[in-house]
């Protein structure tokens, strides 16, 4: 009986033994499985941010668990736009990037400390529609329709942004050249739709607002190069 109680004990011994090889080197194989790195931001980040590679770091993931377009190096961020929201310590991939800041042309031509303020005219306004973005014009108001008012200066010296669709920097018609004869413009001769959009200052832009509600205004193209005021022309 002794010699039986002698041997249970060996055999569960042994049992244990195998357990516990087996359990060890069951977690040798999980601290070993394959891992592969990619690229992660510090912070979350919002739409349309300026990336910069410090704002990133490169961490590991279970191979196969990264999505195919991950990135994987800091620098693939350089000079790079979030073009949807990056989530912190979540792989960046690389349809989440763009080269161009997201948002309009017209955003990214408007100088510092100023907005963009569009009225509509008529050719005849717009002296004769060869008003073209990037002159500089002086825009003058009349409050009433009694013929005895006179014309205010409501602004002097204002950057053309766009007119219509065509936004500076773009190609435009040389001076002098004829409107197009497109359809539009023959279905509407006067060119009553078109807009002329001005860089100007919150202020200004107020003032604007003010009297083209309640008044009618027109635009007098300045000389290229011109740094005279109109109040002192007056």
């Amino acid at each position: 009986m002794r010699r039986r109680s002698m041997l249970f004990s060996v055999l569960f011994a042994l049992i244990g033994g195998a357990a516990t090889f087996f359990a060890l080197v069951g977690n040798g194989d999980g601290g070993s499985k394959a891992t592969e790195q990619a690229l992660v931001p510090t912070r979350s980040m919002e739409i349309g941010q300026a990336l910069q590679p410090s704002e990133f770091v490169v961490e590991k993931f279970a191979k196969g668990a990264l999505p195919v377009d991950a990135l994987r190096n800091t620098q693939d961020v350089q000079g790079k736009y979030a073009n949807a929201p990056l989530v912190k310590s979540q792989p960046v991939r690389r349809s989440y990037l763009t080269d161009t800041p997201p948002g309009s042309v017209l955003a990214a031509v408007i100088p510092e400390g100023r907005v963009a303020i569009s009225v509509a005219v008529s050719d005849v306004i717009s002296t004769g529609g060869f008003i073209a973005p990037g002159d500089r014009v002086d825009v003058l108001g009349v409050v009433t329709k009694e013929a005895r008012d006179d014309a205010q200066i409501v602004l002097n010296d204002i950057l053309v942004l766009a007119v219509s669709g065509t936004i500076t920097g773009a190609a435009t018609r040389p001076a002098g050249d004829a409107p197009a004869d497109t359809a539009a413009s023959r279905s509407n001769p006067k060119g009553l739709d078109t807009t002329i959009t001005l860089a100007v200052t919150l202020q200004e832009a107020q003032r604007l607002v003010q009297v083209d509600e309640v008044g009618k205004l027109r635009l007098a193209l300045r000389h290229r190069g011109d740094v005279t005021s109109a109040q002192a022309a007056r």
